[in-house]
């Protein structure tokens, strides 16, 4: 193989990269098993024949596809032994929403991907790649190995499972910064009332510390025991804390730092009054990406 031929895959793979990126994220929930998936699809994809291919980046979905699909056999036993509360890993907007899906900023929300925990492998690739990336069933059928008629068939059961039609919304999220503005300063002040008034009356929090770290090892819900538990949490910080606004998954977040080390990632649904969940990542293992960049997207 020459530099040439050599060099074309490497354009050709890298182009596509961030897409695949956003396909894998969305079928695994997890940045590291995605990155793992798009690694081995460059190993497959480096000794093809360019000039064999009619569509790369058709060619390279369908190939992320399988290895998501057997990643995600094995990783459904993982998550029923979890300890605690399961969430999926953080990831910056700009990665979560590559230009193309800029607009979808519902299809990397954390409620989004906490809903898609409900399918089998199979049912939550058809759905993601027919409702979120736009796929025809024909084409959703090439990627996973099963006919049209499968397809259609998968996601219907998938609808099904999920209470409703076609899941995947486009809504903006420009509210969000003032309503976190608000959290924070009642949170840094330890005011529980005025923390309780940014929060929905039906506002849950869920924690994520893997077994790792302390965290809750149930879904909360409601003002008053939210407001409390983000108290406690603000109490027990070190007094070397910094706090930095950035957006996760589409969606407002912050991240806290005690004594320079990413202990937290606080990732906010709201509506155009209150916030009306909080997810708190505290696994070390679902920071590490965050951690290791110098910095993270600041838009939501």
């Amino acid at each position: 193989m020459t530099t040439t031929e050599v060099d074309r895959r490497a354009k050709a793979f890298s182009e596509q990269r961030p897409y695949l990126f956003a396909v894998a994220y969305r079928l695994l929930a997890s940045a590291e098993d995605a990155n793992d998936a798009l690694q081995d699809a460059w190993l497959r994809f480096s000794t093809v024949d360019l000039e064999s291919i009619e569509s790369p980046r058709a060619y390279l979905v369908t190939i992320v596809t399988r290895l998501c699909l057997d990643v995600l056999r094995s990783a459904r036993r993982r998550r029923e032994e979890y300890v605690g509360v399961w969430l999926p890993e953080p990831v910056p907007s700009n990665e979560a929403l590559p230009e193309e899906l800029v607009e979808q900023t519902e299809s990397a929300s954390f409620a989004f991907m906490l809903l898609l925990e409900r399918l089998n492998p199979v049912e939550r690739a058809v759905l993601v790649l027919h409702d979120v990336f736009d796929y025809s069933h024909q084409e959703v059928g090439d990627a996973i190995g099963r006919s049209p008629a499968a397809s259609r068939q998968a996601l219907r059961r998938a609808r099904k499972r999920l209470g409703g039609s076609k899941q995947v919304a486009r809504r903006p999220s420009g509210h969000g910064r003032e309503l976190v503005a608000r959290f924070l300063e009642a949170t840094r002040s330890g005011d529980v009332d005025q923390l309780a008034r940014a929060l929905a009356s039906d506002v849950v929090l869920m924690s994520d510390g893997g077994g790792q770290v302390r965290a809750a090892n149930r879904p909360l819900a409601g003002k008053g025991l939210v407001s409390r538990f983000l108290i406690s949490m603000a109490r027990m910080a070190t007094t070397d804390t910094r706090i930095e606004e950035v957006g996760l998954n589409g969606q407002p977040a912050t991240l806290a730092y005690e004594d320079g080390v990413l202990t937290n990632a606080f990732i906010f649904d709201a509506s155009a009054t209150a916030i009306t969940a909080v997810y708190v990542v505290r696994n070390p293992d679902k920071l590490a990406g965050l951690a290791s960049r110098t910095t993270v997207d600041t838009a939501f």
